[in-house]
C-alpha cells in the first residue's frame, strides 16, 4: 500500500527537525499538518512513524525526529520498506525467539544488544575498568567510552522493540533475573534464575517478593523520580531532569542484591529487572520471518549502523577520530584484532609464571 498522508513540502519540514526534541503542537506546526487529539492524534503519530523514525518521551511527551526516510512508502507488516533496521530487528529477534522454541525471552540490556549484533562479546568487558587497565592505558578509555555508547545503542534498541509491541508482533513486559553464588573447584561462578511471571491463574512468590523489593529500592534512591514530586516541579514551573547519574545506578543495583540476599536468607546474593518478550505461537514466527526475508534481502546492516554512530554521534565528541575508531574496531566489528577475555587470560598466566 502507498501513503499518501505526507506532501513533499511536509517531508521537507520533517527533516529540518532531526534531532530536535518538540511537544506535539510544535511538531504538528512544524511539519505543517494539523493537530489533533484522541484516536485521530494516535493514528496521526503512527502514520508519521512510516516516514521516520520517531522517538516519543514521556512526562511530558515530546517527540524526537531521529531519521527520515527517503522514497516511496510502501508498507509490509505494518513497517516501511525504507526503514530497513527496523526490518532488520525484526527478523533477528524472531530468530531468537523461533531459537528459544516460541517462548518469552528473558534479557538484560547487554544481552539485547548483543542479540542484535550490535556489539561484540568484547563489549560487556569494557565496564571492568580493572581488565581495561590490564589490558594496556591504549584501551583504558573504552571504559568511560562505553556508558554513552551503551545509553545509545539502548535507547535505539528499545526504540524498535516498541514498534514491534506497538504492531502486536510481540508482548513487551518486565519481569525479574535472580543470581546463586556457587563455590566451584577453580573459583566462585554465579548461576541466573529468570524469575517466572506471576500471572491471573499463578501466583509466584519470587516474582512479587522481586517486585516489593524493586519498588521499594527504587522510591529510596530516586526521590526525584516520584510522581508526586516531578508534579510539584511542574506546577513551579521548574526544570524538571529525568537523567540518572552513574554512581547513582551503582548505589541502586547494590542496595537490589542488599535487599534479595537478606530477604531470601542469602539463597540470592543478586537481581534485576530484565525485559521480558513474548512471542505469538511458533508458527506465526516462521511465517513471518519468511515474509521479512522475501522483502528484504539485505538483513546485515545493524551493525554497519552501529559503527557510523561511534564514529559520528555527538556525545562522544570528547573522544578523538583514532580512539572511536579503535573501540569500533574492538567492540563492534564482528571480527575484531583479538578477544579481550583471551588477552586477560594471556596475561594472568604470564603473571603466575613470573611469581
Amino acid at each position: 500500500m502507498t501513503i499518501n498522508y505526507l506532501t513533499e513540502e511536509n517531508i521537507i519540514n520533517l527533516k529540518t527537525l532531526v534531532g530536535q526534541e518538540l511537544k506535539y503542537k510544535d511538531l504538528c506546526e512544524s511539519i505543517g499538518i494539523p493537530v489533533k487529539s484522541g484516536a485521530s492524534k494516535r493514528a496521526q503519530i503512527k502514520d508519521l512513524q512510516t516516514y521516520c523514525t520517531l522517538i516519543i518521551l514521556d512526562k511530558p511527551t515530546r517527540f524526537i525526529v531521529e531519521e527520515v526516510y527517503e522514497g516511496v512508502f510502501k508498507v509490509i507488516n505494518g513497517i516501511s520498506t525504507n526503514n530497513r533496521f527496523q526490518a532488520t530487528f525484526d527478523a533477528a529477534l524472531y530468530h531468537a525467539l523461533i531459537k528459544n522454541h516460541g517462548q518469552p525471552l528473558y534479557v538484560s540490556g547487554i544481552e539485547l544488544i548483543t542479540l542484535f549484533q550490535e556489539v561484540n562479546e568484547n563489549f560487556a568487558l569494557t565496564f571492568d575498568k580493572e581488565a581495561m587497565k590490564k589490558l594496556g592505558n591504549e584501551y583504558l578509555y573504552m571504559n568511560n567510552m562505553t556508558d554513552i555508547v551503551y545509553r545509545v545503542l539502548k535507547q535505539w534498541t528499545e526504540h524498535k522493540l516498541t514498534s514491534m509491541d506497538e504492531r502486536g508482533v510481540i508482548r513487551l513486559g518486565r519481569g525479574f533475573r535472580v543470581y546463586k553464588k556457587v563455590h566451584g573447584s577453580k573459583g566462585d561462578f554465579y548461576i541466573k534464575y529468570d524469575v517466572p511471571q506471576t500471572t491471573k491463574d499463578h501466583i509466584n512468590e519470587l516474582d512479587q517478593l522481586c517486585m516489593s523489593i524493586y519498588n521499594k529500592v527504587y522510591e529510596r534512591c530516586f526521590p526525584f523520580l516520584q510522581e508526586s514530586y516531578i508534579q510539584k516541579k511542574l506546577e513551579n514551573k521548574e526544570k524538571v531532569s529525568y537523567f540518572i547519574p552513574e554512581y547513582k545506578l551503582r548505589r541502586f543495583n547494590e542496595e537490589l542484591n542488599k535487599e534479595i540476599y537478606l530477604a531470601t536468607n542469602g539463597k540470592y546474593c543478586k537481581m534485576k529487572r530484565v525485559k521480558v518478550i513474548t512471542p505469538p505461537k511458533e508458527s506465526w514466527l516462521k511465517e513471518k520471518l519468511s515474509q521479512i526475508y522475501k522483502e528484504y534481502p539485505a538483513l546485515d546492516e545493524i551493525t554497519d549502523e552501529v559503527c557510523n554512530k561511534v564514529l559520528t554521534i555527538k556525545q562522544l565528541d570528547d573522544f578523538t577520530g583514532s580512539e572511536r575508531k579503535l573501540y569500533a574496531k574492538m567492540n563492534i566489528d564482528r571480527k575484531p584484532d583479538f578477544l579481550f577475555k583471551e588477552k586477560l587470560k594471556e596475561i594472568e598466566e604470564k603473571e603466575n609464571r613470573d611469581v
